[in-house]
């Protein structure tokens, strides 16, 4: 079996030391870098040729999002491999769209992040099982004056999950250590995007929505 070269941008530390001891020459991969934030990123993708990158949505202070067209641009060769803790068929999409080969969240299991890399690093697309349970299930597309849950940043969703679980804003502000000034401004600018008018239709809407907890 030939090994599978790796880059992997995670934020978490811990995270990143439980993937080297999953993902070892031995299993059939090659960690070539590691590292937790984009400026980082930026710099290895250009010094270094992997089969695959490995990318978290969710990195310290920006959305990995932003970082897919740098990959695309100066790694065409390497396979994309999105991992993210949001269990949203959107989000999915978005990232398919934009160029990965593959989605799996961190609820999946080990044997099936292992499957994921290396179906993508023979140039096959991957879904995991959760993700493609919801696509499956997904409605017709809306129309254009709909509420589009990809127009949300990744804190914006983040904030998004708290309130499908009943909590507050002060709550909020306490579990993410922000202002509640800054958390009532994320939701004014979650329902604005969203084109709703108040917090019931809000909830309403990710009753109905694939909002991942």
């Amino acid at each position: 079996m030939k090994e599978v070269k790796l880059i992997i941008i995670e934020d978490h530390t811990m995270v990143r030391e439980m993937w080297k001891i999953l993902l070892t020459p031995a299993r059939g991969f090659i960690i070539l870098a590691d590292c937790g934030g984009v400026t980082e990123a930026k710099k290895i993708i250009t010094q270094m040729k992997a089969d695959v990158i490995m990318l978290d949505i969710n990195l310290a202070g920006d959305s990995g999002f932003d970082l897919i067209p740098d990959i695309m641009h100066y790694a065409p060769g390497t396979k994309l491999l999105v991992v993210s803790m949001h269990s949203l068929a959107s989000y999915a999409k978005k990232a398919m769209r934009m160029g990965a080969s593959g989605y799996v969240t961190k609820n999946s299991t080990n044997d099936e992040l292992v499957d994921a890399i290396r179906e993508v690093a023979n140039g096959k697309k991957y879904i995991c099982k959760e993700v493609a349970a919801l696509m499956s299930g997904d409605a017709p597309p809306a129309g254009d004056d709909s509420p589009d849950i990809n127009n949300l940043s990744s804190r914006e969703i983040e904030i998004v999950q708290f309130i499908k679980k009943g909590k507050s804003s002060k709550e909020i502000a306490e579990t993410l250590d922000l202002s509640l000034r800054t958390v009532e401004a994320h939701r004014y600018n979650i329902l604005h995007k969203l084109k709703l008018k108040n917090t019931a239709s809000l909830i309403s809407y990710i009753s109905k929505t694939d909002i991942g907890i």
